[in-house]
């Protein structure tokens, strides 16, 4: 946590870089934890104010095929049907659905995360390349473990995604 607080810590450079490369090193649960926590609690906020347009596309989906909603009232686009489902069915009604979405996202950034650093420490350990000198191999170990890992990690959370639609 200290790496995320010394950011904004102007004053004290060399104490800032310290706690950073600290922070940075320690493998210990609790800053495990504490980053899981904000990985999750940041996608849970992009969630929240992305719910609004979620609902807006599946209403717009599926409106020929329900039969609740007539032909002369279909919605005429995105800005229509969030403004409409706002009127007419409360402020609340936007955001219907969007718990199962966050609760998906809980599996997803504790698998997501733990992956990405079980195969980057994997890398490290085996030392195949000097990460302050060879930026290209560096660049390419972060995005290939970080293409595995969120892969992996969409594998164990589709049966999921497959429930709330």
């Amino acid at each position: 946590m200290c790496g995320i607080v010394c950011l904004f810590d102007t004053k004290q450079k060399t104490e800032t870089t310290a706690a950073m490369v600290k922070h940075s090193n320690d493998s210990s649960m609790a800053v495990v934890l504490i980053d899981m926590t904000a990985h999750f609690l940041s996608s849970s906020m992009k969630i929240v104010a992305q719910a609004p347009f979620e609902r807006a596309k599946i209403i717009l989906q599926t409106q020929e095929s329900n039969p609740n909603i007539p032909e002369d009232k279909q919605y005429n686009g995105s800005l229509d049907a969030l403004i409409r489902v706002g009127k007419e069915e409360g402020l609340v009604a936007p955001f219907r659905g969007c718990l199962a979405s966050v609760i998906r996202q809980i599996p997803a950034n504790y698998i997501t995360s733990t992956l990405n650093q079980i195969f980057r420490d994997f890398v490290r350990r085996n030392a195949w390349y000097n990460p302050k000198s060879d930026y290209w191999k560096w660049f390419a170990v972060t995005v290939i473990s970080g293409g595995m890992s969120l892969s992996i990690g969409q594998l164990c959370v589709a049966p999921i995604d497959y429930s709330r639609t």
